[in-house]
């Protein structure tokens, strides 16, 4: 059975002069983290982003090669592709963006293309990416209950339907049938 995914952390922080990268690797057979590379200086053109903000496919690539600029995080990426494509795994990309940074929340990360078959990645299917906050809080994260779901259902039937050559429509059929559909699930039908 192939493991679950190799997983590529890249945390991006702000700091002054700005930006900065490291990147670690989790090999799932294997219970210790490796750094590949730690404060790697990063420079993003955030107008020319946003001028390339209609093109998808330059937008993408201009993203790509700013994020990717730096030698150190282009070894990175190869060497977590071959770790990946060697145990036929999925690679997971963990974007772990600082909370200082807003700008970079703006960015459309899931453009990004692969750095080396420069294909994008978010048509690659042993590929999963996540953007991830960064945040020291500590304190446990409790989920609202989710609320009761309920279904609304209006049946649309106007009393003249056949002088505009529409046939008269089963609103006791369409009833029966959301209900059979909906299982269990409350149904509130309006007339």
């Amino acid at each position: 059975m192939p493991p679950d995914a190799v997983d590529l952390t890249l945390a991006i922080r702000s700091g002054a002069g700005g930006y900065f990268a490291e990147a670690h690797l989790i090999n799932p057979q294997s219970e210790a983290p490796i750094t590949l590379a730690t404060e790697v200086a990063l420079a993003f053109d955030l107008q020319g982003l946003l001028a390339l903000r209609l093109d998808r496919v330059g937008y993408g690539k201009a993203l790509t090669s700013q994020l990717f600029h730096a030698p150190a995080l282009r070894e990175a990426w190869q060497q977590a592709r071959a770790l990946a494509d060697g145990l036929n795994a999925p690679l997971r990309f963990r974007l772990r963006l600082a909370l200082n940074a807003p700008e970079l929340h703006a960015l459309r990360w899931e453009a990004l293309h692969d750095p080396l078959t420069h294909a994008p990645l978010a048509l690659n299917e042993r590929l999963r990416l996540v953007r991830e906050l960064a945040s020291s809080e500590t304190r446990p994260l409790t989920l609202a209950p989710k609320p009761a779901l309920r279904a609304l259902l209006a049946v649309a039937n106007p009393r003249n339907a056949a002088d505009y050559g529409l046939a008269e429509l089963d609103v006791d059929g369409e009833a029966a049938r959301a209900r059979r559909a909906l299982g269990d699930l409350p149904l509130t039908l309006v007339p």
